[in-house]
C-alpha cells in the first residue's frame, strides 16, 4: 500500500543557549544596520515553548535548524548548555528530533563534534541520527513515510560546499542522497536562496550557493529547503522568514529564535520575542500543499509542489 503523504513537523532555529555571566549581548554586525540584543537568558523558555506547541499541534517531527548553543565559553559549559537543550527536545512526543549543525555549534565544539556534540545530542531518546545509514561528515538523512529529510552540514557561512559534499547530495549515478523517489526536504543552517534569486550577502550564505542550487534542481526530488542563521533585526524585509519559489522548489529562510531588541526598542526579552513554526504537508494526490503556521514573531504562509513517487510500504 502507498504511504500517507500527510505530515506535521515543528521548526525552530538559532536558539543560541548561553549561560555565561552576561545574559544580554549587544551585537553589531559590520557593514549593516543590524544592532540588537541577544537575550541569552530566555533560551530554554523559547525552546520549551516551541516544543510544547509542536506537541499540542500533533507534530511527528521536531527540527532545530542550527546554533542551538552560542559560543565563547568553556567546553564543559557548552556541553551543559547542549544537554539542557536536549532535555527539552526530549520532551517532544512525536517520532523524532532532527538537529542541524550551525556555525556557533561548530565553533564551540570544533574537533570534538563527533566525540562530544553528537553523543550529547543523541543522548536524547528521540534523536534520529544515531541509526541513520547515510550518516557521514557531510550530513545525515531521515526518512519518514514518503519524505526524506536531508540535514546537510553547512555551518561555514561564506565557505564553499566542497565538491565531495555536492556529490553526496547529487552525483547523477544514483548514489546521492537526493537521488530518490522520496520527496526531499533539505535542512541547512546557512542560506542559499532569497526572494527568487540566490542570496549574495556574504555573511549569510555559503560561498557557492549557485552550485548547491544546481544540485537541488538536477535531483528533481527537492520540494522544500529550510534554512536558518538569519536573525537580522531592523532591516527591511527580514523581520520574518523569507519565502521564495524557484524552479519548483520552495525556499524558506526562517527567522531566528533569538531576537532581543528590534530597532533599539526594548521589549523585555520575553519568550514572545521569539519565532517558531508548525509546517504541515498535505497530499492532494498530485501535489503536496504546504501550510506554514508561525507562532510569536514567525509569519505564516502557504506553498505547494508536485509530489514525487512514493516508496511501497
Amino acid at each position: 500500500m502507498m504511504q500517507t503523504g500527510n505530515l506535521k513537523f515543528g521548526v525552530i532555529t538559532d536558539v543560541h543557549h548561553y549561560d555565561g555571566a552576561v545574559s544580554e549581548y549587544w551585537n553589531m554586525i559590520p557593514f549593516t544596520s543590524d544592532a540588537h540584543w541577544r537575550r541569552y537568558s530566555t533560551a530554554e523558555a523559547r525552546l520549551t515553548a516551541a516544543v510544547d506547541q509542536a506537541n499540542t499541534s500533533g507534530c511527528r517531527l521536531f527540527i532545530q535548524l542550527g546554533d542551538i548553543v552560542d559560543d565563547n565559553n568553556s567546553l564543559d559549559d557548552a556541553t551543559t548548555r547542549l544537554s539542557e537543550c536536549v532535555a527539552i527536545t526530549d520532551t517532544f512526543a512525536g517520532d523524532g528530533v532532527i538537529y542541524v549543525l550551525g556555525n556557533h555549534c561548530n565553533s564551540e565544539f570544533s574537533a570534538r563534534l563527533d566525540t562530544v556534540y553528537w553523543p550529547t545530542v543523541e543522548d536524547g531518546h528521540n534523536h534520529v541520527r544515531r541509526s541513520n545509514p547515510y550518516n557521514t561528515s557531510y550530513g545525515y538523512t531521515y526518512d519518514h513515510g514518503p519524505y526524506r529529510f536531508v540535514a546537510m552540514y553547512s555551518p561555514g557561512v561564506g565557505v564553499d560546499i566542497a565538491d565531495a559534499q555536492l556529490d553526496w547530495l547529487y552525483k547523477g549515478d544514483g548514489t546521492g542522497v537526493l537521488e530518490t523517489t522520496l520527496n526531499c526536504v533539505v535542512l541547512s543552517h546557512a542560506v542559499f536562496h532569497e526572494s527568487g534569486s540566490p542570496n549574495a550577502q556574504w555573511y549569510d550564505t555559503v560561498g557557492n550557493p549557485l552550485e548547491v542550487i544546481e544540485r537541488f534542481e538536477a535531483a528533481g526530488s527537492v520540494i522544500v529547503v529550510l534554512q536558518g542563521h538569519f536573525h537580522r533585526n531592523g532591516i527591511e524585509g527580514y523581520d520574518n522568514q523569507l519565502v521564495a519559489e524557484h524552479n519548483g522548489i520552495t525556499y524558506l529562510a526562517m527567522r531566528g529564535s533569538i531576537l532581543g531588541k528590534t530597532n533599539g526598542t526594548e521589549d523585555g526579552g520575553t519568550t514572545a520575542d521569539s519565532a517558531y513554526w508548525v509546517i504541515e504537508f498535505e497530499d492532494t494526490g498530485t501535489t503536496i500543499d504546504m501550510t506554514i503556521t508561525g507562532y510569536e514573531k514567525g509569519s505564516s504562509g502557504t506553498s505547494s509542489a508536485t509530489k514525487r513517487k512514493y516508496l511501497i510500504a
